[in-house]
């Protein structure tokens, strides 16, 4: 009779099978229930509650050595399997992986694996005989087919069942490395503890491709070799679809990827993993942990990666046999290896890498200023459970209040609109800012971001190295820091933005790509600084992208700037659309005009504030400033009543508060003058 309640299914696993074969096993006949579970395995697409069932089933009724001998699983080494309470565990199948294997236990042991529990799928390569001289390794054989056993973690929930009870887990394959936020620095065992003072028992991750810039036969890759240094790029856009995920629903899942980009539609793989887990005989574990049943509120919003490095010369290598394997057993659905046969015949020199697409792993913080990482746990702590984040419509009404710089409500409008344009024309992409100051526009620019996109900001974050000869702004710079713009900017956003702390001129060193949407130059005022940021920034934008220059008036402090904005004009380079009284917004001439038209009748005609159509260097655009006054002679006009000096510093003091622009250091200066009078 059945000891303990049956594990539910949710409406999407419930199936003929599993319920007959429950009602059996609770009835007490045992082996009926057994040949029921059995004939769902042929006939049913979602098996993971089946041999969950299975599992329980045998270790009720044979103990777990029925659970080992169903499974054909046969212990190899003889090594001491007394595993201490507090141990991290690695599960994990192989075949044929003596080249991958050294690196990968090395990897693993180095983040904070203490055992590996493997199952070798009748190896012919060496493979047993290098994990049985790993002492961390304990190792099982059996010779059951790969895919009948869910992807082989029937033969995992087995060895779990016996030696991992609430043990931490990890299972990845040979091919793959678990990476997770600040995984350089953040030990498994912090990451562990962590999960466990904030009542998780699972963290998901995504599945990241990983590829070479150069053909896949050959990324020839040799034994012990980090694979990064093989195929060290993935595509920043990292997914064609996200939702609700999995058979309990219960996490946020993403597909597609840069097989799909590459492949096309038959190749459309689910790229979410549960790698990570508490297990427990109540934790159902999918094939390639695809999913899991534990309750939403116990997976982790933190979110790792696990690099997946099957885009190899290797992978060309043992095709036909892959293809053989998934044929004969009706293989994984989620992908198409006939799709990649077919691909690599019609293109024998095939290469993943596309500069548009492609992007090199850096560090953790990349993946997490990239979206495809989250460290939304900390976040979270650090902003406080009962303080939400303002919204964009806040913080667009407090700003001045909220953060120090030079950016006003027109051009938060304007900001604002180009990003509608670009959604409603199909327009994707990052967003760069070269000079972020405190993050008054960059924190705005956050808001904009869709999921896969990303703010970039470069900023030198010092006035070290600026000339005052030279540079009219290096004044403003005496007490900036990296850390104040970062603290900043966390206040509104838990993602943070990818900070390059370099100069500008040195932006074409990080390999950014043409990748983003809007290009927004603030940095310098030297004409020579300026024309490179606007060329970079011309470079960077995408067919519809939008470059915006900061201070391109003809203003004593930034005539550097005006000479390379009408200079880039002028020669055709960058096509002015609008202008407000601080900023200058353009486009490439090579991109479409789309953008730039729906713009400027944006401009005109729904605008929240009035705007003059000019002709400029045989240009169309709209520019939004105060109406000009009338000319009127000096000794004409009024004085203005003198007040006390303390009542005149009052009333700036409130209009600084509400006045952000360029003409704000006038009213500082004088300011500044009237507190320090005697």
């Amino acid at each position: 009779m059945l000891q303990q309640e049956l594990i539910p299914a949710p409406p999407v696993l419930r199936a003929e099978y599993l319920e007959r074969g429950d009602q059996l096993w609770i009835s007490g006949r045992v082996d009926e229930a057994l040949r029921a579970y059995e004939e769902g395995l042929e006939h049913s697409a979602d098996v993971q509650l089946l041999h969950k069932r299975i599992a329980e089933l045998l270790q009720a009724t044979r103990g777990l050595e029925g659970a080992f001998r169903y499974y054909g699983l046969e212990r190899v080494d003889d090594r001491d399997l007394t595993i201490g309470p507090h141990e991290i565990l690695c599960g994990a199948t192989v075949r044929d992986e003596a080249d991958l294997l050294p690196y990968f236990l090395q990897y693993h042991q180095g983040l904070g694996i203490d055992r590996f529990l493997v199952v070798d799928n009748l190896s012919q390569d060496g493979t047993r005989e290098l994990l049985l001289k790993d002492p961390r390794v304990h190792l099982w054989q059996t010779g059951m087919r790969y895919w009948p056993a869910n992807a082989g973690t029937a033969w995992i929930e087995v060895l779990f069942r016996a030696f991992a009870r609430e043990h931490w887990c990890l299972v990845v394959d040979p091919d793959e490395l678990f990476y997770y936020p600040d995984v350089e620095t953040r030990s498994l065992r912090q990451l562990c503890d962590e999960l466990d003072h904030a009542g998780k028992v699972a963290m998901p991750a995504v599945l990241l491709d990983m590829y070479a810039d150069r053909p896949i036969r050959e990324a020839v890759y040799h034994s012990g070799q980090d694979p990064t240094d093989v195929t060290p790029f993935f595509d920043r856009e990292f997914f064609h679809w996200r939702g609700t995920a999995g058979p309990w629903k219960n996490f946020e899942g993403f597909a597609g990827g840069v097989r799909r980009r590459a492949f096309g539609e038959d190749s459309f793989p689910f790229l979410s993993k549960i790698p990570l887990f508490r297990y427990t005989v109540d934790r159902v574990i999918a094939g390639g942990v695809h999913s899991t049943n534990a309750a939403p509120e116990e997976i982790a919003s933190e979110r790792g990666a696990v690099l997946h490095f099957k885009f190899m010369a290797r992978f060309i290598e043992r095709l036909e046999d892959e293809l053989n394997d998934r044929r004969f057993d009706a293989g994984d659905s989620s992908e198409s290896y006939s799709t990649y046969e077919q691909a690599l015949m019609s293109d024998p020199e095939l290469c993943l890498y596309d500069p548009d697409h492609s992007i090199r792993l850096r560090d953790s913080r990349q993946l997490v200023d990239l979206g495809i990482m989250s460290d939304a746990d900390a976040a979270s702590e650090r902003v406080g459970e009962h303080s939400p984040l303002p919204t964009i419509d806040e913080y667009v009404a407090h700003m001045h209040e909220l953060v120090l710089g030079w950016f006003d409500d027109v051009d938060a409008a304007v900001f604002r609109a180009i990003d509608e344009v670009q959604r409603a024309t199909g327009v994707v992409g990052d967003f760069l800012e070269i000079g972020a100051y405190l993050g008054k526009s960059a924190i705005l620019l956050g808001y904009l971001l869709r999921p896969q996109e990303r703010l970039v900001v470069c900023d030198l974050f010092t006035n070290e190295g600026l000339d005052p000869d030279l540079d009219a702004d290096a004044a403003f710079y005496g007490q900036l820091s990296r850390v104040a713009f970062e603290e900043n900017y966390a206040r509104f956003h838990s993602r943070p933005a990818r900070v390059i702390q370099r100069s500008s001129t040195e932006l074409a060193d990080e390999g950014l790509g043409r990748s983003f949407r809007i290009a927004h130059v603030d940095g310098s005022h030297r004409f020579d600084v300026v024309r490179q940021d606007i060329a970079t920034a011309l470079e960077l934008v995408v067919d519809g992208g939008i470059v915006v220059v900061d201070d391109y008036r003809t203003i004593p402090h930034a005539l550097g700037v005006a000479a390379a904005v009408w200079e880039a004009v002028t020669a055709g380079k960058l096509i002015p659309v609008l202008a407000t009284a601080q900023k200058l917004y353009g486009c490439s001439p090579d991109h479409a005009e789309t953008t730039a038209t729906m713009l400027r009748r944006w401009a005109s005609e729904d605008a929240p504030f009035s705007g003059l159509q000019q002709q400029v260097a045989d240009y169309e655009m709209v520019v939004f400033a105060p109406p000009l006054q009338s000319p009127t002679l000096a000794n004409h006009a009024p004085e203005p009543p003198r007040g006390e000096p303390e009542e005149d510093a009052n009333r700036l003091r409130e209009r600084l508060a509400l006045i952000e622009g360029s003409r704000t250091w006038r009213f500082r200066n004088r300011l500044r003058r009237l507190l320090h009078r005697d």
